[in-house]
């Protein structure tokens, strides 16, 4: 029996989904809320960090931690991608792919300090870029065992390790300032290091231990993985951070470190749609995977994009007529600055972005993780280049370009999935020539047609 996804020839598919039933409207409903509510607490503790930036030192201060927390961003959608979505598609427990699991989460922790490190440069002391790509460190290492939560679908245990890092990170913040008497980017970095650790070790003792069991590291293997799946998927998924990030350097070369903190300012408005977005997306993976090896589809996917894009609407709604309000809560001081021509950037943003992840996840199930790719560095660079050359213009015509680019990007994407879109109808009755078709059921064609090929 055909399946919807081509694996590497090394590596079977992932049986994850066997746990997980799309057609099943209350397990589906749990896992989305469980989903949602982990990207909840994410968000909090990443808005309440913002917050404490802005308000304890200053929009300039804000500008240094939005390009450190855009280069994390970076690394570890790249350390995610490379490995977390390669343990979703494929067999983790497979014995080679295992090894080459091993190599990348050890390959990607050297890496995240060197890199870190260095892309801290330029905005931190030397002392403090160390600390930061000790913290990227840990940061991808501690989303290595958050995608596993997330492939085994145990959303609400993913919470649990969420909520102990945002739990670590106040507690690290808190003793960090009384040690040293004072807030500072670097404290807070230092703080988020904390948090990252204990999340870790929940992880640790929350998965089982054949989770866990470790394997020679293959390096040789991992680059067969790369070749084959897990660098286009990484390429493809650090395209969007990437390119935040280098238009706040591209921002800060032009104008100032404050300018930075402003256009960051108009961002955190845009922050629980992204976050709501998020919540749903890191569910389309692994449920799109299972859905293309069983044929079926729980949620079709103009529905689901759908039902990502409208509500963002009704968001914009009460940011707009309350943007004083919040802009007070979100900034402090009486009337803080704040542009509403890049609220509103930030806002096309998150919608082109959440139009864009039904089509995007689909097509890495099927194994398009390429095309994926080739796509999103076109809609990016045309964004960038966009920036480029509006920001000297004006600065909050930024997120505007970015946002021009995703919509070509989104378009591309749907054309890709129509021309590889699989028949609508479900696989053939099984049942004898001449006698009255079996109804399908997708458990019992997976398993009379293993039993075709014994024979």
């Amino acid at each position: 029996m055909n399946t919807a996804v081509a694996a590497p020839e090394a590596y079977p598919l992932s049986d994850s989904g066997a746990q997980f039933d799309s057609t099943n409207k209350r397990q589906l409903t749990n896992h989305a809320a469980g989903a949602i509510v982990d990207q909840i607490t994410v968000a909090l503790c990443s808005l309440v960090i913002v917050v404490l930036v802005r308000h304890q030192l200053g929009a300039g201060a804000l500008g240094v931690y939005a390009i450190l927390n855009t280069a994390l961003a970076l690394m570890t959608a790249l350390e995610t991608a490379y490995v977390g979505d390669s343990l979703t598609v494929f067999d983790r427990f497979n014995p080679k792919l295992r090894g080459a699991l091993v190599a990348s989460v050890m390959a990607w922790g050297a890496a995240a300090i060197i890199i870190g490190g260095f892309l801290a440069i330029g905005v931190e002391t030397p002392g403090g870029a160390l600390i930061f790509g000790v913290m990227v460190c840990l940061w991808v290492w501690e989303e290595t065992g958050r995608r596993i939560f997330m492939t085994r679908f145990e959303f609400w245990q993913l919470t649990l390790n969420d909520v102990i890092d945002a739990a670590g990170t106040f507690i690290g913040l808190v003793l960090l300032r009384e040690i040293f008497g004072y807030y500072s980017v670097t404290i807070v970095i230092g703080a988020m290091a904390i948090g990252a650790g204990l999340s870790i070790l929940c992880a640790i003792l929350q998965l089982p231990h054949y989770e866990l069991k470790t394997s020679k590291p293959d390096f040789k293997e991992m680059g067969t993985l790369g070749a084959r799946f897990a660098a286009w998927r990484s390429a493809q998924m650090g395209i969007r951070p990437a390119s935040l990030y280098i238009v706040r350097i591209i921002i800060l070369v032009l104008t100032t470190k404050v300018v930075v903190g402003n256009l960051e300012g108009a961002r955190l408005f845009s922050m629980p749609a992204m976050t709501y977005v998020s919540g749903v997306a890191s569910l389309l993976l692994p449920m799109y995977t299972e859905e293309e090896r069983r044929k079926t589809r729980a949620i079709p996917l103009p529905l689901m994009t759908f039902l990502l894009v409208v509500p963002i609407f009704g968001y914009y709604a009460i940011v707009l007529h309350w943007q004083h309000f919040f802009a007070h809560k979100l900034l402090g001081g009486k009337d803080p600055y704040v542009s509403t021509f890049a609220i509103i950037g930030w806002m096309m943003v998150a919608l082109m972005f959440a139009a864009g992840q039904p089509v995007a996840n689909l097509l890495v199930a099927r194994n398009k993780a390429r095309s994926v790719f080739w796509v999103r560095l076109g809609d990016a660079t045309f964004g960038l280049v966009l920036a480029a050359l509006l920001v000297k213009h004006d600065p909050n015509l930024a997120p505007w370009a970015l946002a021009f680019g995703m919509v070509f990007g989104t378009l591309g994407l749907g054309w890709i999935a129509l021309k590889t879109n699989p028949p609508k109808d479900p696989d053939p009755p099984i049942g004898p020539p001449d006698g009255p078709p079996v109804p399908h059921d997708p458990e019992l064609a997976l398993a009379l047609a293993d039993v075709a090929r014994r024979r």
